[in-house]
């Protein structure tokens, strides 16, 4: 999964928003579908999100996920499941409402 930082596919901000929430980027645009499975960025979502929650801070402001389409194709599109697609979706809109 090292692949994902050093291609800067997926990464997290050393700053917070101005709300103090953890910030994670995805540029799909620099994903090579050949060199790297989308299972893969999955996986890489997991592990963040579970390591994130460690953070206190973080379980009661939660975080941000932004999504970098800038030169998404259809070769990428290719890919992309709907069914991976509407898990990634679902793991990042997850919220309650107290």
């Amino acid at each position: 999964l090292k692949s994902l930082g050093e291609e800067n596919i997926m990464t997290t901000t050393p700053y917070r928003d101005q709300n103090g929430r953890r910030m994670l980027i995805y540029r799909f645009g620099n994903w090579k579908p050949s060199r790297l499975p989308v299972d893969e960025i999955f996986k890489a979502t997991l592990i963040v999100l579970e390591i994130g929650i460690l953070e206190p801070r973080a379980q009661v402001l939660g975080g941000v996920g932004i999504f970098d389409l800038e030169g998404l194709g259809l070769n990428h599109t290719f890919h992309m499941s709907p069914s991976v697609a509407q898990k990634m979706i679902a793991i990042m809109v997850v919220s309650k409402n107290f």
